[in-house]
């Protein structure tokens, strides 16, 4: 039995939920040469609500300047009638709606007897964080995304993104990174793959450490011909163990179709 690998495959998602070390809004980046692309979430439940009836304003300085400036209008999540429809073809939406709008935390406190905790919120957060990187149709409908494209290619910029109420203040409590238009970003690799082959399936291994900030979820696709792949499964695989020593290891296993069959992998 022949099986021969090629790549593991990655779909680029940026990782919407970082450090942000008690600020309101957390940021990350991506620059093009051309553009810059900025992803953001709010790191609590109150900043959510922020949102909701603020909305965003994404600000730029130059590393030399003092003052921001506003380069986008209000940024505002969908309403919740708009979210609801969404909804019906893209179920990544619906923690983010929960969030904004919903009131299933309370309903189980009232159902269960017990007090709505932190807890719920960590979870609902933490999937909406990853339905907003999976689905670009949530990320839009949470106004968690925007590009610049009015750039000097030479500049080093500081970007922010604060709630409305916030634009004028010089010191808002949010995450602010620093880009240098000269450094264009580039994508890291896989470069230590490995697979275990059995006879029924196959065991793949890689480390994710470098890939913080850049991707959240990974696409691995099977072919029997070596030319026409097609995804192992119906979503991206998102590496996530209880295990502290495995927080920077993807764990992949895939069954065999056929075991006497040659199946290519990317």
């Amino acid at each position: 039995m022949k099986k021969t690998i090629i790549a593991i495959m990655i779909q680029v998602l940026c990782v919407a939920a970082v450090s942000a070390q008690g600020k309101e809004i957390a940021l990350l980046h991506f620059n093009h040469g051309d553009s810059v692309s900025l992803r953001w979430l709010p790191t609590s439940e109150a900043a959510f609500k922020r949102s909701a009836t603020e909305g965003y304003i994404v600000q730029r300085k130059k590393a030399s300047e003092t003052s921001w400036q506003n380069i986008s209008p209000t940024l505002h999540p969908l309403s919740n009638a708009e979210m609801e429809r969404i909804e019906a073809s893209d179920m990544n939406i619906y923690p983010l709606r929960e969030i904004l709008y919903g009131n299933g935390r309370k309903e189980y406190a009232a159902e269960s007897g017990e007090k709505s905790s932190a807890a719920d919120f960590a979870m609902l957060f933490a999937m909406a964080s990853y339905g907003a990187d999976l689905s670009l149709a949530t990320a839009r409908a949470g106004a968690l995304l925007f590009t610049d494209k009015n750039i000097d290619r030479s500049a080093i910029y500081d970007y922010r993104v604060v709630f409305n109420s916030d634009a004028s203040e010089a010191y808002a409590n949010v995450y602010p990174i620093r880009v240098d238009m000269s450094k264009r970003s580039e994508l890291p690799r896989i470069d230590d793959l490995s697979a275990d082959f059995e006879e029924d399936y196959v065991h793949f291994q890689w480390g994710t450490a470098s890939h913080k900030g850049y991707y959240s979820a990974y696409v691995v696709e099977r072919s029997s011909d070596g030319v026409h792949f097609s995804p192992v499964k119906s979503r991206p695989f998102v590496p996530f163990y209880t295990d502290e020593k495995m927080k920077n290891i993807a764990i992949f296993r895939d069954t065999f179709p056929d075991k006497e069959a040659t199946y290519h992998y990317r």
